[in-house]
């Protein structure tokens, strides 16, 4: 019973001595020394980006309607179809409106023959003040009947004002239209615009002729547009000020009302220095990080700038090559002994 019991202490000993050696779970230290994982800090490349959401509109676009009441004597165009500015599109019955003008002109050249005759009586004091101003009211008054019924007749016409693609057609040969009835679409669509909206921290940011990239939504293809128009005000509810870009579409891919998901670029950082957030501690101060020098644990005060995924850059406080400490930071004191395990890298 003895030796049993000799042999039962022992054994407690042996696993006493054990648990005093092995290192705590969340101390890992050796010793005095700390075992910390760490982040060698070197120049990266880094874009300063914003991410949004736009649409894609038509660079132009109206509804063609008809300006007079009239038949539709005939449509000189098919649904889906490409036209050139200037191409006439449809033609309303003009029939007695172009012989009321040419007779207007003709009444026109007689009373100005007549005009001229009275003026030379008048030179002569053949005729009065009073028939000679008769004679040219006679004259500005068929000139302004002219001016209206050219005016009837160019109603009558409907003109393509840009050249781009026409939709589809609401009205048929031979029906009869009123003022205001709907003809067609006609948009253009090379160029489009993009139209998005940014937080406006970033308004001063983006200028005319930024380049801007975006694919259309469950696409990975690329394309780029370029500013050249925004907004004067930012909206007051949103807080976002509406910015558009042209995108050339000859592809014809780049469908007017589409999702895209876009990319701006506000600015290109070749040299600078990234380290993991989670580095970053908040002070009393601002900021600061534990670099190891010398297998100690140095605090540096540190100014950020732009956040990237689970990255964040410093403007101020460390240089390249510095070794940052990323782990055991809340058990860290200034000249703290400590070892790194294998670096990460960037």
């Amino acid at each position: 019973m003895q030796q049993s019991s000799c042999q039962l202490v022992f054994i407690l000993l042996i696993f006493s001595s054990c648990q005093q050696d092995a290192p705590s779970p969340t101390a890992k230290s050796n010793g005095s020394i700390t075992q910390v994982e760490t982040f060698v800090a070197s120049p990266t490349l880094l874009d300063n980006v914003i991410t949004t959401h736009g649409t894609i509109l038509p660079n132009e676009e109206i509804e063609l309607r008809s300006e007079t009441a009239g038949q539709i004597v005939t449509i000189n165009f098919r649904e889906s179809s490409r036209v050139v500015k200037g191409q006439l599109l449809l033609q309303i019955d003009d029939s007695e409106l172009v012989p009321a003008l040419n007779k207007l002109k003709v009444q026109l050249k007689i009373a100005r023959d007549e005009l001229e005759r009275k003026k030379q009586l008048f030179d002569i004091q053949g005729i009065s003040k009073d028939e000679l101003e008769e004679a040219e009211m006679a004259v500005n008054s068929l000139e302004s009947d002219i001016h209206l019924t050219e005016a009837k007749i160019k109603k009558t016409k409907i003109i393509a004002p840009f050249s781009g693609i026409i939709g589809l057609r609401y009205v048929s040969p031979g029906a009869f239209v009123t003022s205001g009835d709907r003809i067609a679409k006609l948009v253009e669509t090379d160029p489009v615009k993009i139209e998005f909206s940014v937080p406006e921290i970033y308004a001063s940011r983006i200028k005319k002729g930024t380049v801007i990239e975006f694919a259309l939504a469950g696409s990975d293809k690329k394309h780029q547009a370029e500013v050249y128009a925004f907004e004067p005000v930012i909206d007051a509810v949103s807080r976002n000020i509406t910015i558009r870009a042209h995108a050339d579409n000859q592809q014809g891919d780049l469908i007017p009302g589409a999702f895209v998901d876009l990319t701006v670029r506000l600015q290109q950082i070749k040299d600078a220095l990234l380290v993991p957030a989670l580095a970053v501690i908040p002070d009393i101060s601002g900021q600061k990080v534990f670099v190891m020098k010398n297998g100690k644990a140095m605090v540096s005060l540190v100014k950020t700038g732009i956040q990237k995924d689970n990255l964040v850059q410093i403007t101020e406080g460390i240089q390249p090559g510095d070794t940052v400490i990323t782990t055991s930071l809340l058990s860290l004191k200034e000249g703290m002994a400590v070892a790194s395990k294998p670096a990460m890298t960037n």
